[in-house]
Parts: C-alpha cells; sequence; structure tokens
C-alpha cells in the first residue's frame, strides 16, 4: 500500500471510531440521520473518506443506508435486544464468577487490581449521589465505569473484549432507558450495584445469579423502551 492510499485508510479508520464514539455516548441517537457534509466538516477530511466510514459501520451493523436520504442510526430490533441482552447475560455471569474466584482465592491481588477493586467499591455510593442529584449523565457513567470495573477483575483479555463489544452495541438504547428512569429508580440504582458487589464477594455462584439478574433487569428497561 503506498503512503496516500495508507493514510486515507487511516483517516477512513478515525472517521468510523468518531461516529462510533458519538453513537455510544449518546450524541447521536438511535434513528437519527448522519450528514456526511457535517463529519466531513467537523472532522477536517474527505466525503470520500467518510463515506467509506458508513460502507465499515453499515457493514458492523451501527447504522443503515436510507434511499436517496443517506445514513441514520440503526434501530435495533426487540429480537436483537433479546439476543444480545441473553449473550450479555451469559458473559457477565461468567465475568462475576471469574472475579469472585478472584477475590475469594485468598491470593494477595495485584496492584492493578487493587486499585480496580478500589473503585468499584466506591461506585455504589457515587451512584447513589448521583441519582440524589437527578444528575443522569454522571449516573450513565458511573454505570459504564462499574462494568468496565468488573470485566477487569475477571482477568480475562478475550472476555472483557467480548463484553465490551457487545455493551457496546446496546449502550444507545441503555443510555436512552436511563433518561427515561422515573427518579424512585434512579434512586435504586446505587443498590442494585451494591448488591451484585456484595454477590462477587461470597463466591462465584452467588456472583453469577446476581450478574445474570442484574443484567435481565437491563433487558426489560431496554425492551420497554423500544417500545415507546
Amino acid at each position: 500500500m503506498n503512503v496516500p492510499m495508507a493514510r486515507e485508510a487511516g483517516v477512513t479508520v478515525e472517521a468510523a471510531e468518531h461516529i462510533r464514539s458519538a453513537i455510544r455516548s449518546g450524541r447521536i441517537a438511535p434513528g437519527e440521520r448522519i450528514v456526511e457534509r457535517t463529519i466531513a466538516s467537523d472532522l477536517g477530511i474527505s466525503s470520500i473518506a467518510v463515506r467509506d466510514a458508513f460502507a465499515r459501520l453499515a457493514q458492523e451493523g451501527w447504522i443503515e443506508r436510507l434511499p436517496r436520504r443517506g445514513v441514520r442510526v440503526r434501530r435495533l430490533e426487540p429480537e436483537e435486544i433479546e439476543d444480545i441482552s441473553a449473550l450479555r447475560a451469559l458473559l457477565e455471569g461468567e465475568a462475576a464468577a471469574r472475579a469472585a474466584a478472584q477475590l475469594c482465592s485468598g491470593a494477595e491481588p495485584s496492584p492493578l487490581s487493587a486499585s480496580t477493586l478500589a473503585l468499584i467499591t466506591s461506585i455504589p455510593d457515587a451512584m447513589n449521589r448521583a441519582a440524589r442529584r437527578g444528575d443522569r449523565q454522571t449516573l450513565f457513567a458511573l454505570d459504564d465505569a462499574f462494568h468496565a470495573a468488573l470485566w477487569h477483575l475477571a482477568e480475562s483479555p478475550t472476555l472483557e473484549e467480548l463484553l465490551q463489544n457487545l455493551r457496546a452495541r446496546i449502550t444507545p438504547i441503555i443510555r436512552q432507558s436511563l433518561w427515561m428512569m422515573p427518579k424512585n429508580d434512579m434512586l435504586k440504582t446505587g443498590g442494585w450495584h451494591a448488591e451484585l458487589l456484595a454477590a462477587i464477594h461470597e463466591g462465584p455462584k452467588p456472583a453469577r445469579r446476581a450478574a445474570e439478574h442484574h443484567t435481565d433487569r437491563t433487558r426489560r428497561r431496554v425492551l420497554d423502551v423500544d417500545k415507546e
């Protein structure tokens, strides 16, 4: 590959990641159109690179093409949400069980694992404070951080990568469900995560059950949003 072609390919990858990040963060909502000229202008790149990024994202299932109307963020069908949620429940359960096995082994945790454990332990209280303020943005970020820390405690890079990819696909609708969540349910989120953390300290079997239950609660919530 010559230098100009390599540079163009790199720009396409960066553009695709820019759009993915905007979808995951909620800056671009499910069903919202993505304007080619706007992306090209914002990133200072060619329309060709943006179209190549669109092709990549359409193949990955992030966006869909509209005849003569450009592209938009693809809405997940209920069956897809169910499928992703079922896989997440299995993998979240496995991650929680592995994290519990690490914590209950009696071995001295590595400095990185110790710092991750300190982080995840602090999150439920932080979620309670955010919920009382009505700060949904921080609550969403803390939820993300909790699950990322849990996956890291499992000490399985492969499992962590799989869970990151699955959650990324459903993140926009998780975010949307949190924005629509009644205040009294918001006030429960810290407790839900504290329950999961307590189960992880009890051992692999309770941890697996708690993680699967936790994920199923999210599944029901996002399916309710999808019906709106």
